[in-house]
């Protein structure tokens, strides 16, 4: 009896720690309640993108904005894959597409969208009072946070971003026959960069760099810090460490220091140089020290290869749009601490046995692959999820 009756105080006092946890969630959390609750049921795992859970509120405005859609053109039954492709696309504006517009530095202030709401706002109102009695005008305060209400800031911000981004990559560029030639199966094969490239870093051009230490310069060293550290109140009555001690440690601090002022001289050298032909090749392997490598690199591998050791991401705004615009020389860019100085030379068609091959005749580049591919490879490095299919 006595066990069993610590078992229900213990089974209490379980719940009163659930309820509290759920209450103090309820009252931090800036999600909806329901949002809160379902998260904490495990209902709530519509998808996921860099982190950032995918609200079921937004799948489920989305999902009913998709259905209207359809139902506009008169379509009383939806095939459900119609409204999977109309929500997959309109998540992936919420969530993915902005993030490439960022990348590619293309983006819209908040300032910008409140005086674009605030502007038409204005024009709404002005626009009741001419047609409507004074009892039915509905101030402006109102129709401001109907307008929020509707769509919030931040989305309105996302979807921006979205038809900017979709914009620049799409937008076609004349191209020559050879171009054409080249463009002509490109959603259906693999591509082959080759090319050179020159990589280093900060510690890789540091470890490089020889300097001297002469002995005079130490004992300065030792002097000048001596001096700091008596010339503090506190450290009056102290000792300061003998010369022999802190030889060492000076000399290898003066080293550093040289080294740096040796690598700060040879980036400000490396920014003042132009990369646009074969000759500018060797300049920048005479100032850092390095080689331009052969390399060959799948398309479909940019953002994830290894050249001495380091591991380097080309799946980068800038590569790609000088790819896009058919440039040799890409440079300099940065991947994590690695500085890159890419050359291409050709990219080599891999043929893949694909039926139905679609041949384009257009005179414009046709950017649609590169755009496919940004978004494919954003998903991919995001970890994108979208988990609840649309039932009928």
């Amino acid at each position: 009896m006595k066990g069993n009756l610590e078992l229900i105080k213990k089974l209490g006092s379980g719940i009163i720690v659930f309820l509290l946890v759920i209450m103090l969630a309820i009252t931090f959390t800036r999600q909806p309640i329901d949002e809160v609750i379902d998260l904490i049921t495990g209902k709530s795992n519509i998808g996921k993108f860099n982190g950032i859970t995918i609200s079921k509120k937004d799948y489920g405005l989305i999902q009913g904005e998709c259905e209207s859609q359809f139902q506009q053109y008169g379509l009383t039954e939806i095939p459900p894959q119609f409204i999977n492709s109309c929500v997959f696309e309109r998540i992936q504006s919420l969530y993915v597409k902005p993030v490439i517009a960022d990348e590619l530095g293309l983006g819209i202030s908040r300032q910008s969208i409140e005086s674009q709401i605030v502007e038409n706002i204005k024009i709404y109102y002005e626009t009741q009072k001419k047609k409507k009695l004074p009892g039915d005008i509905i101030p402006p305060e109102e129709l401001y946070n109907r307008e929020l209400a509707y769509m919030p800031i931040h989305k309105r911000i996302a979807y921006t971003k979205a038809y900017q981004m979709e914009s620049f990559i799409t937008k076609p560029i004349p191209i020559s026959k050879i171009e054409k030639e080249l463009l002509k199966n490109l959603s259906n094969n693999d591509f082959i960069l080759q090319g050179k490239i020159l990589v280093f870093s900060n510690k890789s051009l540091m470890d490089k760099i020889k300097v001297e230490i002469q002995e005079e310069e130490i004992r300065t060293r030792y002097e000048e810090e001596k001096k700091q550290f008596f010339s503090r109140e506190e450290n009056k009555n102290k000792e300061f460490s003998s010369y022999e001690e802190k030889r060492l440690f000076l000399k290898e601090s003066i080293e550093n220091d040289k080294k740096r002022s040796e690598l700060s001289r040879i980036k400000e050298n490396l920014n003042k140089q132009k990369f646009e032909s074969i000759e500018d090749l060797v300049i920048i392997e005479n100032i850092t020290g390095n080689f331009f490598k052969d390399i060959q690199i799948s398309i479909l591998q940019l953002h994830n290869f290894s050249i001495e050791n380091m591991k380097l991401n080309l799946n980068q705004s800038e590569v790609l749009k000088n790819l896009l615009y058919s440039k040799n020389f890409i440079g300099p860019i940065s991947s994590g601490e690695s500085t890159i100085y890419l050359v291409v030379n050709q990219i080599k068609k891999l043929p893949k046995k694909v039926e139905n091959n679609p041949s384009y005749e257009s005179t414009e580049r046709l950017t649609y692959v590169f755009y496919d591919y940004l978004l494919k490879k954003t998903r991919e490095r995001g970890k994108f999820e979208l988990n609840i299919p649309y039932k009928n």
